[in-house]
């Protein structure tokens, strides 16, 4: 069943954009279940992931190594087997990543968070009927059948009064909010997975929502998930027959 990604913006009104779209589509939203989930196949608590993923972003020598090895040979399934033998259940273990086992602390690095979200997302994505808001769902499913990944974003001075009056603070603090989350938005794409989320061809569709509403961009994208639902059980018919 189709999938939708939603990147966006702050002030660009991207949230509501996702809960409006689920709501008449009837889709799940994926947003704050994603840090539950991946929580849970880490074996520790939700504030401790957080604080891990809030960690510093790494410096200049320390990413270098990291994406040196990057290109070496994939040792995943090593760790996997390893750690399989310190546990009971093989089930349990099967989101282990560079060393880490289920439950440890001490061994969680900030990469192998970005990995249990990672696994988190697919695993929720895995039926279909689902919109998930952020985290990099835009490059994660990027290969996913029947997906779209949608990009909402908005003029600079246009967002800044949408949060100055959410937030009730002057212009000038509001950008400068922005500034800075928009930095962290990318920054984190970017340490992660080498993309820039503003980069066009990382989706299907562009949104400006100072020139297009939200009312309109929902009718525009459920259009399209009922059409590739249709699309999506008729191929499913045909192979069947076939």
């Amino acid at each position: 069943m189709p999938i939708i990604t939603i990147s966006r913006q702050m002030g660009s009104g991207g949230s509501f954009l996702a809960e409006q779209l689920a709501a008449k589509l009837d889709y799940r939203l994926v947003d704050k279940v994603i840090l539950t989930r991946a929580a849970q196949l880490a074996g520790v608590a939700e504030e401790r992931l957080a604080e891990l993923e809030q960690g510093e972003l790494e410096g200049r020598f320390e990413r270098f190594l990291r994406n040196m090895a990057r290109g070496l040979p994939d040792l995943d399934h090593y760790y996997r087997a390893f750690a399989e033998l310190e546990e009971d259940t093989p089930e349990a273990t099967q989101y282990a990543y560079y060393g880490h086992t289920r439950g440890s602390h001490d061994r969680l690095r900030r990469e192998d968070v970005v990995r249990y979200y990672e696994a988190a997302i697919r695993e929720l994505s895995q039926r279909g009927n689902v919109i998930v808001l952020g985290r990099g769902g835009q490059v994660i499913l990027g290969d996913a059948p029947h997906s779209l990944h949608v990009r909402v974003t908005a003029d600079l001075n246009w967002r800044a009064e949408q949060v100055a009056a959410r937030r009730q603070i002057d212009a000038e603090e509001a950008v400068k909010t922005i500034r800075e989350d928009d930095a962290k938005r990318l920054g984190y794409l970017r340490e992660n997975y080498q993309e820039d989320s503003n980069h066009a061809l990382l989706y299907g569709l562009c949104l400006r929502t100072d020139r297009v509403s939200v009312e309109r961009a929902v009718s525009f994208i459920s259009q399209w998930a009922v059409e590739e639902s249709k699309r999506q059980h008729a191929a499913f018919e045909a192979q069947q027959e076939g």
